[in-house]
């Protein structure tokens, strides 16, 4: 049985006895720990990010922010501020016990173990640093060193319930039935409503042979969490062991009507399905399975199976190729199909699978004899092909660019560009960054329009009327632009000559123009176009390129020009010099949200997984949330 992993996360307040340096930092502080507590982590980090650029000197908006961020499932950048924090004040018990739960989540299990050393020094009568500190030996293979440790949380806290149901977990291992039996009882003595402690103790009760007992134990742990998979299947293959068949497939309908998607009961249910008779249902379970991961050969094997019984030999045949393509060493798919190519009387074909799967066979016993080139693949492919659950192959085809599916749902930001804002607009969503053209632009033409900065535009359908001057035609023009109106646009900025003051604001937007007018054409041109791919561009962005960098010739400092550069070199193909560009843009700007957000996608692509999860942590530290859903999909591996 897996050992638990429970992480009892305590919202800590600002000490009482401590002064912070302003009444504002300390109200940011408790309205940040509030939204904690209402499970509002983004807010929490915004009220954070605050008092951090206010008194970057303060531990406890980094230790809270830190937290915030492992409910944001950002485990990395979690342990950037708990670090952060220790920096600050190396005395911080919670910075340790947390840091160590962070390093435990992404395997640094040796950090996680140091971290949990200094807790203790720091506070030895502390029986959760125990408990934790259990978790991280158990997962080292250090049983001995774990069960001391829940020995000891639970001297030091005998209601230390976490502590009891993981040293029952290591007895029950060590088929200490009795030791574990009484850990177990210990917590329902406490906890009658203990899911684990029912789990533990029915499954001790099936081997002992007591069954009524272990079905008990599973029914009232189900009460008690209706929801556990766990409990549900040990009940039914305890009803299944026992050949009360209808009752485990009555635990089967459950599970599926709680889950739709969990695999090992529709596995299960399709296999006792055919031993019931009622094959078909077991072939739409089956198929199910494949739709959920169409890579799992044990599935189309079985499927296979169910269609040569029911005398669909074409499906059979089917499914048998499908495993063998999958994995091309399968004997017993060789076998499967030469006797559906018997019943489909090409026997000639028959006898070809089963020479294969002779020939494979021989390969295999040379392999065990040591005989040189006997090579047969029997291990780690097999493993996870045969594994119902493993995703794997989806988040890897993405981050390695092997479909087109690569990033077709983790998009780049948008462009940013010159946009239209009412003159009196006291809108304060354009931009947290300024630029010097724009203030200097509108300080020289007061009137009922300005410009700003931003990645959207502000204002539609403004009319300017009969253009004249260069500010004039770069308002038209970004009028224009902010309705969509690309060829009036790029002719209104076209006008503006070089050596106007105006030429670098005219020469970015009539790259944005342009750019987005191109993007406009690929998206309604049923091309599939995938970022990162030279191949199938309906267009050419060579001409953009060479206007950003016209523009940033007369102002190498103006980062949305370079910004916008790199995202049209990612979508022309060139990752790596966008990756470069952005580089530039984070340099000059370390705070701009969405160059850490692009960033962090494009090294995505490229298989850089922990740099993308550390710049999306980054992102939405900054304010992007999607960037946490990005992290939630693709960090399992970080």
């Amino acid at each position: 049985m897996r050992y638990f992993v429970a992480i009892l996360i305590v919202i800590c307040s600002v000490l009482p006895g401590r002064v912070v340096a302003q009444w504002n930092v300390g109200q940011l502080l408790r309205i940040g720990t509030d939204a904690i507590y209402y499970d509002d982590n983004r807010r929490a980090i915004e009220h954070f990010n605050r008092v951090i650029r206010l008194k970057p000197h303060l531990y406890e908006p980094y230790f809270f922010r830190g937290y915030a961020k492992l409910g944001m499932d950002d485990i990395n950048g979690a342990i950037a501020d708990f670090t952060k924090a220790i920096d600050i004040n190396p005395n911080y018990l919670q910075a340790y016990i947390y840091r160590g739960m962070a390093f435990f989540q992404v395997g640094r299990y040796e950090e996680s173990l140091e971290d949990y050393r200094v807790a203790a020094e720091l506070a030895p009568s502390d029986a959760m640093i125990y408990a934790y500190r259990g978790i991280t030996y158990r997962a080292l293979d250090l049983s001995d060193l774990a069960e001391k440790d829940y020995s000891k949380s639970i001297r030091l806290n005998p209601k230390q319930q976490f502590a009891y149901i993981n040293r029952a977990l290591i007895r029950e291992e060590r088929g200490d039935y009795k030791g574990a039996m009484e850990d177990c009882n210990a917590v329902l003595r406490q906890n009658i409503f203990s899911a684990d402690a029912y789990a533990i103790r029915g499954y001790i009760n099936k081997k002992e042979g007591r069954i009524h007992d272990a079905i008990e134990d599973f029914n009232r742990g189900i009460k008690a969490a209706p929801s556990n998979m766990q409990l549900r299947m040990n009940r039914a293959l305890l009803h299944y062991e026992q050949k009360d068949f209808y009752d485990a497939l009555a635990d089967y309908d459950e599970m599926l009507e709680i889950d739709s998607t969990y695999v090992y009961a529709l596995y299960n249910r399709a296999l006792l399905r055919i031993e019931l008779g009622a094959t078909n249902d077991a072939i739409d379970d089956f198929s199910r399975l494949i739709e959920l991961n169409p890579e799992n050969i044990i599935t189309y094997f079985n499927r296979g199976l169910a269609y040569q019984a029911i005398k669909d030999y074409e499906s059979a045949y089917s499914d048998f190729s499908r495993c063998i393509a999958l994995y091309p060493d399968f004997v017993k798919a060789y076998y499967a199909r030469s006797s559906v190519l018997m019943d489909m009387n090409r026997h000639d074909e028959a006898f070809n699978d089963q020479y294969a799967a002779q020939e494979i066979m021989s390969r295999y016993r040379d392999m065990k004899l040591g005989v040189a080139g006997a090579f047969v693949d029997t291990t780690q492919n097999l493993t996870k092909l045969l594994d119902l659950n493993d995703k794997s192959s989806s988040v890897r085809d993405m981050v390695s660019g092997k479909t087109i599916s690569m990033i077709t749902s983790v998009r780049l930001k948008p462009l940013y560009r010159v946009t239209l804002l009412p003159a009196d607009s006291v809108n304060t969503t354009t931009s947290d960054k300024y630029d010097i053209r724009i203030v200097r632009f509108n300080n020289s033409n007061p009137g009922t329009m300005a410009l700003t900065i931003a990645s959207q535009p502000l204002v539609r359908d403004v009319t300017i009327l009969n253009p004249t001057t260069d500010a004039e035609y770069l308002l038209a023009g970004t009028a224009y632009l902010d309705s969509d109106d690309y060829m009036n646009a790029i002719g209104c900025f076209e006008k503006i000559g070089a050596e106007s003051e105006w030429y670098t604001l005219a020469l970015f937007n009539l790259a944005n123009t342009r750019a987005l007018m191109y993007m406009y054409i690929e998206r309604h041109s049923g091309a599939n176009t995938v970022l990162g791919e030279k191949r199938e561009r309906r267009v050419d962005y060579s001409q953009v390129i060479e206007e950003y960098d016209a523009s940033l010739n007369n102002n190498p400092d103006f980062i949305y020009a370079l910004y916008n550069k790199a995202t049209i070199l990612a979508e022309s193909g060139e990752v790596e010099k966008a990756i470069e560009l952005l580089n530039s843009v984070l340099l000059a700007e370390p705070n701009f949200a969405d160059a850490y957000y692009n960033r962090g996608v494009l090294h995505l692509y490229l298989g850089n997984r922990r740099s993308a999860i550390e710049d999306l942590g980054k992102a939405g530290e900054l304010g992007i949330d999607e960037a946490y859903n990005v992290i939630k999909r693709y960090s399992s591996d970080v």
